[in-house]
Formats: C-alpha cells, structure tokens, sequence
C-alpha cells in the first residue's frame, strides 16, 4: 500500500465542505417546554389595571427538529416548522405571572417578559415561577479532534517466508494525529453551569478518518532485504480511520491505519504500510 496524500487531502476538503453546513437538532418528546402568553393591554386612557401574563408549560407529543439558541440565562427552541409546538402538545399547564412590587425588579421582569414573549424557551433560574430544567436533544455534526494511538497491535505478517518468525506484535510509543469524524451525540442540557463550567452532558459516538505523526525503531530484528546495520529512530506517518466513545470532549476507542517510515532503510522495514489495530484516545477541538 502506498501512502497517498493527494486522497486524504480530498477527503480534508470534502470534510471541510461538510462543516459548513448549518446543523439540526431532534428534540426529544421528553422536554419540558415553556412559552408567555401576554394578557391584552387595557385601552389608552382605561383605568383598568393590566391583567397578569401567563406562562404556559407542557411537553411536545412527538420529537421535532429545530435550532438551540442561548439567551441570558435561558434557552430558545425554533421548530423547524413554525406550527410543530402550537398543537402538537400535552400535559398543559398554565401558571400567571405577577408583576414584583418593587420597582426596580418590576422593571428586570417586564424586561424579561418581553424578551421571552412569542418564543418557546427552556429557562434557568429568571423568575420565580420557571422551572429549572434540562433540555434533552440529539445532534449530528462535523467534529475536529486531536488523537493519540498509544497500543498499537500488528497482526502476524502474512508473507510466507515471515509468518512464523514475526507473530503478532504490540508496540507502543508517542504519536499525535488530527481527526476529522462525525459526531452522533446524545445532549443532556441546561444553561447554567455546573461546577466544571460546562453546561450539562454528553455522550456520543464518532467514526472518522486521521493522518498523525510518530517514530518506529528501525532495527536488525524488524528490518529485511537488506536488514539495516545501524539501528535508528525514524519518522512515520500514519493514515487510518477510528471509532470513537465520547463522554463530553474525551472520547476512547479502537482505531486502525497503516504507518510508513521514512529515510535510510525505511523499505526494509517490515511494517511498512501493514495494517495495525490500536486503542486510541482523542480530544474534541471544536466544540
């Protein structure tokens, strides 16, 4: 197998391509949901006093697709379809919304009433009437990593005159690649941080593709015809895909790829482009 660059920089473009493309989320039928229904204002020059607004909670009675936007302090949902919440909802409940009596927070909450009203929300901790509550969601999305192989097996070489002199071998070494995936991920979300400064949790699955760089003793007992008289350090490159566990951005799993030496003996070397199968960790660099 030769080591094509020309390919995986293809694949380095389309995957780019795909980055760009806007993301939906599924929101699940799980969530708690929140909307404002403003009371009617009185009529200029009227006595009457303006009846309380309404905060309506209930749950969707399917998933939907939409977008997450963050707000100060609260969450927003736009379905995808503009009438997917107005009926598609259950366990309704309604709860009115009293203006404080002191002023200066009567002005925070009217302010805040009139930033949520005609939108559908998840809220933190804004007025005493919101729940506190996680939003539950699936996503799809390009990720960008960085990856490590620290255990790499290499099966028994299979070349007749080998097979019983090299079985499988394990090897292990300092290597660091970049990963290009997607990620399929499962969102437990809330607004407010916790304690590592994140906003709720995730776990998912990623299967992608990475190039990386590492370095492969070259030495009498791994290198024939000819079989090198001095032993060295040399640079590889590696080219391979992975499928990955995340949790967060720390992800684990298995990866495989084919490493190709370079310099002096490097076509005396036995692993030159040989598949191996390794266990591979990996960090999220965009989030």
């Amino acid at each position: 197998m030769e080591f094509n660059i020309g390919s995986y920089l293809s694949i380095f473009v389309i995957t780019l391509l795909l980055i760009s493309c806007s993301e939906q989320k599924y929101f699940f039928k799980s969530n708690s949901i929140n909307e404002i229904k403003m009371s009617p204002r009185p009529d200029p020059g009227s006595t009457e006093s303006r009846p309380p607004d309404t905060l309506v909670n209930f749950k969707p009675n399917k998933g939907f697709r939409g977008e997450l936007k963050e707000g100060d302090g609260y969450i927003t949902v736009k379905p995808k379809t503009a009438e997917t919440l107005k009926r598609n909802r259950r366990n309704v409940s309604k709860k009115l919304l009293f203006s404080p009596d002191d002023e200066t927070k009567r002005i925070s909450f009217v302010s805040k009433i009139d930033e949520l009203k005609e939108k559908y929300f998840i809220p933190d901790v804004m007025i005493d009437s919101f729940p506190v509550k996680t939003i539950r969601y699936f996503d799809t999305k390009p990720v960008l990593q960085t990856l490590t192989t620290p255990i790499k097996i290499r099966p028994k070489l299979t070349t007749p005159a080998l097979k019983d002199s090299f079985p499988s071998q394990v090897s292990t070494g300092i290597n660091l690649g970049i990963a290009f995936g997607w990620k399929f991920t499962l969102n437990y979300y809330q607004p407010k941080p916790n304690i590592f400064g994140q906003k709720g949790n995730k776990i998912s699955f990623a299967p992608g593709i990475f190039y990386g760089i590492g370095s492969e003793n070259l030495a009498k007992s791994n290198t024939r015809d000819p079989i090198i008289t001095f032993e060295r350090s040399a640079l590889t490159h590696s080219i391979g895909g992975f499928g990955m566990l995340g949790f967060n951005s720390i992800n684990i799993g298995y990866s495989f790829g084919w490493d190709f030496a370079t310099g002096p003996g490097k076509s005396s070397w036995l692993y030159q482009g040989e598949m191996w199968h390794g266990i591979a960790f990996s960090i999220d660099l965009i989030k």
